[in-house]
């Protein structure tokens, strides 16, 4: 029997078709309870994931601090975005206040007082002093200063 160099074509791009079909379909969400959800009601675990995303976007290139990249992060309030628009218009990161991405970093506990919170995060060569604001039981990024040393 022959078989055809069309018809293996076929057969074979209709096996990668069902195989990422399949693949797919193991990926889609299933429902509310499948996708986690993030920890807003702890300030300490809003700054840990907002330096990871920062850490991540600089490792891939982009600007964590571009006001598109703040505005898409729901860690951090619009006097947060403000404030970074001007004083990243001038060229400088706060983050990078070290002159590095800060790779390494340990988050220390939070202090709250009422409705505010402020956490120091420490890494190889800078700190951060990270204020936090809560808003109907949210907790959000305010401010961040920069100390090196």
């Amino acid at each position: 029997m022959r078989i055809r160099a069309g018809r293996v074509r076929f057969i074979l791009g209709a096996a990668v078709v069902v195989a990422s079909a399949v693949s797919l379909a193991g990926c889609v969400s299933h429902g509310d309870d499948a996708t986690p959800t993030p920890d807003t009601t702890s300030p300490r675990a809003v700054v840990e994931r907002f330096f990871h995303w920062y850490v991540s976007e600089r490792n891939l290139g982009g600007d964590p601090m571009a006001r598109s990249a703040l505005q898409a992060n729901a860690d951090v309030t619009q006097e947060f975005v403000t404030s970074m628009e001007a004083i990243t218009a001038g060229g400088r990161d706060p983050m990078l206040c070290s002159g590095e991405i800060p790779h390494a970093f340990t988050v220390g506990e939070p202090e709250v007082s009422g409705t505010a919170a402020r956490v120091t995060v420490g890494g190889n060569l800078a700190a951060w002093r990270i204020d936090l604001r809560q808003t109907s039981s949210v907790w959000r990024i305010t401010a961040i200063t920069c100390a090196v040393g």
